[in-house]
């Protein structure tokens, strides 16, 4: 099989967690030939590759518009329920977010200290959050570092306050508490709320003030353009965060690292969704995928 997924040439923990926990789970079978492997991230939508057979196991829906379900498809589980009712599937095939098991190669910090700040990688150029969190005395953690270093990260925090979803799927997978965090205007908690109904978890939204810096948002620099031209965006923030706008979302994110509620599945939760996966995986192991003509990328 080959890996259908996001490839940012900046990297992304979400996306980048399929190439690196994918030949763990299903050692031989990624080889870059025959089915396509549809597994971790919002990935069932038009843009799914328009010929070849589709093995899907764990990816969501919830962005871009929804596909139609065909003699291609062979699912083994998608990501929550939320995605099985989208695309019309039978709801025992909920299994949850493969990501989960990437705490089985993970070995358990000797310790936990600090609580952890990782925004979602489409927040980073708008602000130096890196040196905002630091300020603070977080631990920033970075969406777009290699993934084992993410990963030791992650199980080495008290807590974690994360908008990135995977940040906190992995962190829920190893057992370090999180608060869900939205920056973004655009932030879109419907993947949140599938992925939580797989654990028993409903995820809490904290919102905080988006900042911008000129010098570091070609982003939305091009949403300015954009609304110019009559596009429907969402608009950006001005150009540049002013004092009060920077000291609000300061204190805010201050309250978030000492007051806000922590998340975490219960125990019996989380291994209920790791062994749906795990048997999902055994399952594909041993059908495998069938032989079809599924063309290169």
């Amino acid at each position: 099989m080959k890996l259908f997924w996001y490839d940012r040439p900046d990297g992304n923990l979400g996306d980048d967690l399929n190439p690196w926990l994918w030949p763990r789970l299903l050692p031989g079978l990624i080889d870059g030939e025959g089915a396509w492997l549809v597994g971790i991230g919002t990935l069932l939508n038009e843009r799914l590759p328009p010929e070849g057979e589709l093995v899907i196991l764990g990816a969501g829906a919830g962005l871009g518009e929804r596909p139609v379900v065909d003699a291609r498809w062979r699912v083994f589980g998608v990501r929550g329920p939320m995605t099985a009712q989208a695309l019309g599937l039978p709801p025992e095939l909920a299994v949850g977010d493969p990501a989960i098991l990437a705490a089985d190669f993970v070995a358990p910090a000797r310790e936990r200290r600090g609580v952890g700040f990782m925004p979602h990688y489409i927040s980073m150029p708008d602000w130096d959050w890196r040196r905002t969190a630091e300020g603070m005395g977080l631990v920033f953690v970075d969406p777009q570092a290699p993934v084992d270093e993410t990963l030791a990260q992650i199980a080495g925090l008290e807590s974690l306050i994360s908008e990135a979803m995977h940040g906190v799927i992995v962190a829920d997978a190893l057992r370090t508490p999180w608060v869900g965090l939205g920056i973004d205007p655009d932030f879109y908690d419907w993947k949140w709320r599938d992925w939580g109904l797989s654990v028993g978890v409903e995820p809490v939204i904290h919102r905080l003030p988006s900042l911008s810096d000129a010098a570091l948002s070609p982003r939305n620099a091009l949403k300015r353009l954009a609304l110019l031209l009559g596009a429907n965006v969402t608009p950006p923030p001005p150009p540049r965060s002013t004092p009060l706008t920077i000291e609000r979302a300061n204190a805010a994110l201050c309250v978030l690292a000492e007051r806000a509620p922590r998340q975490l599945s219960t125990d019996a939760a989380i291994a209920a969704a790791k062994a749906r996966v795990r048997r999902a995986v055994e399952r594909l192991r041993a059908e495998g995928p069938k032989v079809s003509a599924a063309v290169r990328p």
